[in-house]
């Protein structure tokens, strides 16, 4: 199980075994956000404090988890939106949100009356 508290000081991302009992493992070090796991749960991404989509290669040895080295991809968007990324389920490409300029949102109010006899 993956997730983000602040219980350092700052948001940070976090593994533990689920269900329990088992060990906690921090995964960033200089904050992080949005943690989402590889489909086969080898690779675990996440947004770093520097907002890099960052990845870290994730082994389980027994009742042990093995962190490899964080490899910083490539700089992210911030936005209002809570998703703001899906990784493809072999972790070779990214869905992205991003804020488009001048997008308008219409509001249709009523529909069943327009569509409805």
């Amino acid at each position: 199980l993956t997730y983000v508290s602040n219980e350092s000081g700052r948001s940070e991302i976090y593994v533990r075994s689920f269900p329990g009992p088992g060990g906690k493992w921090q995964v960033s070090t200089a904050g992080g956000s949005q943690p989402r796991w590889r489909r086969d749960g080898k690779e675990l991404f996440y947004v770093a404090g520097d907002g890099r989509l960052t990845a870290v290669p994730v082994t389980l040895r027994g009742s042990s988890l093995e962190l490899g080295r964080a490899e910083s991809l490539f700089p992210v968007t911030p936005g209002q939106i809570f998703r703001l990324y899906e990784p493809s389920p072999d972790g070779q490409r990214f869905l992205m949100t991003t804020p488009a300029a001048g997008a308008a949102i219409t509001v249709l109010l009523n529909w069943r009356r327009i569509v409805e006899p």
